[in-house]
C-alpha cells in the first residue's frame, strides 16, 4: 500500500467518508414500538455489502479519524464522537436496560459500549433511498453469554422480545431473537464467543406485511376513599406473533459469521478480497456502487475502495478488474490537457462502453452508427465554481474509425432526439443550432430549467418569453479532432474550446501528470463551489442562512486554504485476465 505524501492532507476526502459511515452505521428507526408481522424481506445481497468496517476496537475508530489534519480542522470532536450519544444507540441501550429492569436481570449498564471495545465487523447495505440504512454487526464478545441464557425465559412474556427461530452454529443450537425498539424490529443472536445484531428483521426474514397494529400502553384509574385518582399502568401487551419464515441462504451466512472458526467468520470479507492485515487495527471498505452512486454498471472495471489505518496514518487502495477498463487501461492524462483550469474537482471515470451501448439502445433514438461499443477512452468529468452541480463538463475521445463522418452525423441526431423536452409556452423543443468555431463543430439547444445555469434575461426578449422557467441551460456539445465535450452549461464547453485552441490555460498546467490522476480537488475552487451550491437552495430570508454563515462558512475557509489534492494510481502492472486486484493509491498535495 502506498503512503500519503503530504502530512497536511492525508486523505481528507476518504476520512470524511469514513466518518460519515462510522457515524451512520448506527442508524435505527424513529418510533418505539412495532409488530414483526409488519416487516417485509429487505432486498439486499448479504455477500455484497456497500460498506465494511473492520476494527480491533470500534470505539477507537473515531479518534483515529482525528489524526487526519484537515479532517480534524473541518470536523469537530462533537461530530466525530456523535455516535456515543446518538438517539438510535441510546434507544437500543435503553431497550436492553428496560428488559433488565422489568425482569430483574443483572446486566451491565454499558453493554453496547463493552461490545464496541472488542474486535468486530460492521456491514452496511443501502436502502431504497440509496442511503446506508441496513446494517449487521458481528463481533467477538462474551458480554452477552450470561444474558443469552435467560433470554429464553424473558421472551415467553415480554412485549418487545420474541424468539423467532433457531440458528445452528458449529453444530450447536443458538436462539435468534427479535427486539422491538423505536418502531423498528431488529434481530440478534449470541454464542459463548460471538454476537450478531441486525438492524432490520427483514434482512433475515421473509415476513409478509399485514395491517399496522400498534402496541398501546393501557392503564386503569383507581379512586381512594378521599376521591383521589391514581393512574396505574397495566402490563404492556405482547407483540403480535410472527407470520413469516427465515430466509435460508441468509441464515446460513449468519451462522458462518457467528462460527468460532476464523475462516467462516471471514466469509463476506474473503468474497470481497478483504483479508484484514493483522497490523492494521482499522479498515474501511466502500463498494463501487456506493462511491459511484449506483452507476457502477457503467464503470465495471472499478470494484471498490479500501482505506486502512496502519497505526500511524491512513492508506488507500482500489479494487480493479483490468479486463473491464476502457482499453484495459485507466489513463486520461491527455484529457486533463484539454480541460479548462481551476476546476473545483474532477473525476476520471473508467467507463465500460459496452454497458453504455446497451443502455443507449433504450433511448428514443438510434445510436448504432455512433459505435459506442468501439469507444475505449475514459470519461473525465469536472465541476467548476459558478456552474450548478447538475452541469459538469464531460470530455472523452472518439475511437479511430474510417466512418467518422457517419459517426458525427449520428451524434448530432442523438443530441437532437434526446436533449430537452417540449416547452410549455413554446409548445415544442427549441431548435438545435450548429456552428463551427475555433476548429470545432458546436451544437446547442436551450432547455428551460428551474435551477438552470443562466437567467432568462441573458436571452433575446422573444426567446425569453417562450421559456417554461425563469432560467435555462444552454446545453452544448462540441467535437474537435478526436475530442468530444458536453455540458448542460455551454459556457464550459466554450472555455474548453479556448483551451483546445491554446487561447486559455489547461487544467493540466496546475497538476502533476507524471503519474495517472484519478481525482483532482482544488481547495479554493471547491470551497467556492460548495458555498454556491448550498446558497442556491436556501431562501434569502431563511434562518438557515444564519446557520450557514455560522457553521459552514468557517469550514469552507479551511478547505479554501488547504491547497489542491491529486489522487493517482497505475494499473499497468495488473494482470489482463478477468480477476480483481488491489492497487495502491497515492495522494499528492500542492500548497
Amino acid at each position: 500500500m502506498a503512503k500519503f505524501q503530504s502530512k497536511h492532507i492525508k486523505m481528507a476526502v476518504g476520512g470524511v467518508l469514513i466518518a460519515t459511515v462510522a457515524i451512520g452505521g448506527w442508524r435505527f428507526a424513529q418510533n418505539r414500538m412495532g409488530s414483526l408481522s409488519q416487516v417485509d424481506a429487505i432486498s439486499i445481497d448479504m455477500a455484497k455489502p456497500d460498506v465494511v468496517i473492520q476494527s480491533d476496537q470500534f470505539n477507537q475508530l473515531p479518534a483515529k479519524l482525528l489524526t487526519i489534519p484537515v479532517v480534524k480542522d473541518v470536523l469537530t470532536q462533537e461530530v466525530v464522537f456523535y455516535y456515543q450519544e446518538a438517539p438510535s444507540k441510546l434507544s437500543l441501550q435503553g431497550a436492553l436496560q428496560r428488559l433488565a429492569f422489568d425482569h430483574q436481570l443483572r446486566f451491565e449498564d454499558r453493554l453496547i459500549d463493552k461490545m464496541l471495545a472488542r474486535s468486530g465487523d460492521l456491514y452496511v447495505w443501502k436502502g431504497h433511498t440509496n442511503k446506508p440504512d441496513h446494517w449487521l454487526f458481528v463481533g467477538n464478545s462474551n458480554a452477552m453469554s450470561r444474558f443469552s441464557e435467560v433470554l429464553a425465559k424473558v421472551a415467553m412474556d415480554d412485549s418487545q422480545l420474541i424468539q423467532v427461530g433457531t440458528l445452528k452454529v458449529d453444530g450447536d443450537k443458538t436462539p435468534l431473537y427479535a427486539l422491538h425498539y423505536q418502531g423498528k424490529t431488529g434481530l440478534f443472536a449470541a454464542t459463548a464467543e460471538r454476537i450478531a445484531f441486525l438492524s432490520d428483521a427483514g434482512m433475515l426474514m421473509d415476513v409478509k406485511a399485514s395491517p399496522t397494529k400498534e402496541l398501546q400502553l393501557e392503564a386503569k384509574i383507581v379512586t381512594d376513599k378521599n376521591d383521589k385518582e391514581t393512574v396505574i399502568p397495566l402490563p404492556m401487551p405482547k407483540a403480535a406473533p410472527v407470520n413469516g419464515k427465515l430466509i435460508s441462504e441468509r441464515v446460513a451466512m449468519l451462522e458462518k459469521l457467528l462460527s468460532k472458526r476464523p475462516e467462516s467468520q471471514q466469509t463476506i470479507n474473503q468474497g470481497l478480497g478483504l483479508s484484514k492485515n493483522a497490523q492494521h487495527p482499522h479498515s474501511v471498505y466502500f463498494s463501487a456502487a456506493m462511491l459511484t452512486l449506483s452507476y457502477q454498471d457503467f464503470m465495471g472495471g472499478f470494484q471498490g475502495s479500501r482505506f486502512e489505518f496502519d497505526g500511524q496514518q491512513w492508506q488507500q487502495a482500489l479494487a480493479i478488474k483490468r479486463s473491464l477498463l476502457p482499453g484495459q487501461d485507466w489513463n486520461s492524462n491527455d484529457l486533463f490537457s484539454h480541460m479548462p483550469h481551476n476546476a473545483a474537482f474532477c473525476a476520471n471515470t473508467p467507463t465500460q462502453w459496452d454497458s453504455v451501448n446497451q443502455q443507449a439502445k433504450k433511448l428514443p433514438t438510434t445510436t448504432d452508427a455512433v459505435g459506442l461499443n468501439q469507444f475505449n477512452s475514459p470519461v473525465l468529468a469536472c465541476w467548476y465554481a459558478g456552474s450548478p452541480a447538475a452541469a459538469p463538463l464531460f470530455l472523452t475521445k472518439l475511437p479511430k474509425t474510417e466512418q467518422r463522418a457517419a459517426q458525427l452525423a449520428a451524434l448530432q441526431q442523438v443530441f437532437s432526439d434526446v436533449i430537452g423536452a417540449k416547452e410549455y409556452t413554446h409548445k415544442q423543443r427549441f431548435a438545435v443550432s450548429r456552428t463551427e468555431t475555433q476548429g470545432a463543430v458546436v451544437s446547442e439547444r436551450i432547455v428551460s430549467a428551474r435551477y438552470g445555469s443562466h437567467d432568462m434575461d441573458d436571452l433575446p426578449a422573444q426567446t425569453a418569453k417562450e421559456l417554461s422557467a425563469e432560467s435555462y441551460f444552454p446545453v452544448r456539445y462540441a467535437v474537435s479532432g478526436d475530442y468530444v465535450w458536453f455540458s448542460p452549461n455551454g459556457d464550459l464547453v466554450e472555455q474548453a474550446l479556448a483551451v483546445n485552441s491554446q487561447q486559455a490555460p489547461a487544467l493540466s498546467e496546475q497538476m502533476n501528470l507524471q503519474g495517472k490522476p484519478l481525482l483532482w480537488l482544488n481547495g479554493p475552487e471547491l470551497a467556492k463551489w460548495l458555498q454556491q451550491q448550498t446558497s442556491a437552495v436556501i431562501a434569502d430570508d431563511s434562518d438557515m442562512r444564519i446557520v450557514l454563515s455560522q457553521r459552514l462558512t468557517p469550514k469552507l475557509r479551511l478547505i479554501s486554504s488547504s491547497g489542491s489534492w491529486q489522487a493517482q494510481a497505475d494499473v499497468s502492472g495488473l494482470n489482463h485476465g478477468n480477476t480483481t486486484a488491489w492497487i495502491p493509491v497515492t495522494w499528492q498535495h500542492q500548497p
